[in-house]
């Protein structure tokens, strides 16, 4: 290494990320931070490249296993929030009274599909 110097720095997503501008025999990088990777800067030449290109990245890949486990519990909820967007649009369209009673028993049934979704996904433990 024959260079290094923080170039920048941004709190972005909840996380502070640095920009290091970094000189070696092999190559210039932008080495950037939280987390760490290295971008060569023949490929970005432009830091502002790489620090978007890192930010996609760190959007796109789940920072812990426990983030990629909670992730997966949100799926099961696809058919709920369906169900809820066909009920705003149906009470959006209501004109009469059978309308909005009509409306009301399909909000019941996505409040029911939600509990039901709900105790599925949830870990139940013998601790209080």
């Amino acid at each position: 290494m024959s260079f290094l110097q923080k170039v920048y720095s941004e709190a972005l997503i909840g996380h502070r990320h640095d920009v290091w501008d970094v000189h070696t025999n092999g190559g210039r990088w932008w080495v950037i931070t939280n987390p760490t990777n290295l971008y060569s800067q023949e490929q970005f030449p432009n830091m502002d490249l790489a620090v978007t290109f890192h930010m996609g990245l760190c959007l796109r890949i789940p920072r812990t296993q426990q983030q990629s486990r909670s992730d997966k519990r949100v799926i099961p909820f696809g058919d709920v929030f369906k169900r809820l967007a066909e009920a705003t649009d149906a009470l959006r369209q209501a004109q009469n009274g059978a309308d909005y009673q009509a409306t009301g028993m399909r909000a019941r049934e996505v409040l029911l599909a939600f509990i039901r979704v709900t105790q599925d996904i949830t870990e139940w433990t013998t601790e209080p």
